[in-house]
């Protein structure tokens, strides 16, 4: 009997053990959930924003504004100056049916050009325009010099191929004419004044003018009201030590000097 309550006293105590064991084991599984279950959730530190974008280029810059100078227009002296002669220019010459003053300056050139007129100025005019050629050198007929000398303002040498021009040249002074020729283009009738050019104001005239005929003018039609004309002003220097004389007597007349000079023709092309 003894042995039976020591049996049973025995395993009293092993449940006992156990049981004590079983629950400390379930309050220290239930202190980790409660542990766990109460802990914060981590705080993570919040991520950096992105960078801001580029700024955008900046604009460029305007285009330059180039500033185109005003063309500096002259005028013709008006009434212009006393010419050796002058000569009407017929419709036909200047123009072929209807035309702007721009074709008509443009023609003049041309044909100047294709008789050696390289060099010459534009004026302004009232109602129109002026074109003055450069000052050359011709002959008492009214043709051109041959080059170089047509364009030089020396006097001619004299040629001596005998004895007898050896005489002559020592008794006569050499002997020089110049011309400059203004055509004019203009709705006005005008009258030319009574005072002379010299000889340095002409030849200054192909230097003092514009280059080109102004835009405004180049775009204004050659109405039926407009008229052309030619004026020669001649000059003869004898002797290197006189004047040149302006207008000489003997001169040939405006209409014989350009058809002499090969502009007549060259117009009517």
């Amino acid at each position: 009997m003894s042995s039976i309550t020591t049996s049973i006293r025995w395993w009293q105590r092993i449940f006992q053990c156990t049981g004590a064991l079983l629950l400390m084991t379930m309050t220290l599984g239930c202190a980790g959930l409660s542990e766990r279950s109460e802990s914060p959730s981590p705080i993570y530190a919040p991520s950096p924003p992105p960078p801001p974008p580029p700024p955008p280029p900046p604009p460029p810059p305007p285009p330059a504004v180039v500033m185109a100078m005003p063309m500096r227009e002259v005028s013709f002296p008006w009434p212009p100056p006393k010419p050796t002669s002058r000569a009407p220019l017929a419709r036909n010459l200047l123009a072929k049916g209807s035309a702007t003053l721009g074709l008509v300056a443009t023609h003049l050139e041309q044909s100047l050009a294709k008789v050696g007129y390289a060099e010459y100025s534009y004026y302004n005019v009232p109602g129109g325009f002026a074109l003055a050629t450069r000052m050359e050198q011709i002959s008492p007929d009214g043709k051109p010099k041959g080059d170089p000398m047509r364009w030089s303002t020396a006097l001619p040498r004299t040629s001596v191929f005998s004895l007898g021009d050896y005489v002559r040249a020592l008794f006569t002074a050499p002997q020089g004419d110049y011309r400059v020729i203004v055509f004019i283009v203009t709705t006005q009738s005008f009258a030319t004044s009574n005072d002379e050019a010299s000889r340095d104001d002409a030849q200054d005239w192909v230097m003092g003018g514009m280059d080109q005929l102004p835009s405004h003018l180049q775009a204004q039609p050659f109405s039926r009201d407009m008229s052309g004309s030619a004026l020669v002003y001649q000059f003869r220097k004898i002797g290197h030590d006189d004047p040149a004389v302006a207008n000489p007597d003997d001169a040939v007349p405006a209409r014989q000097q350009l058809s002499r000079s090969g502009i007549t023709a060259a117009l009517q092309q």
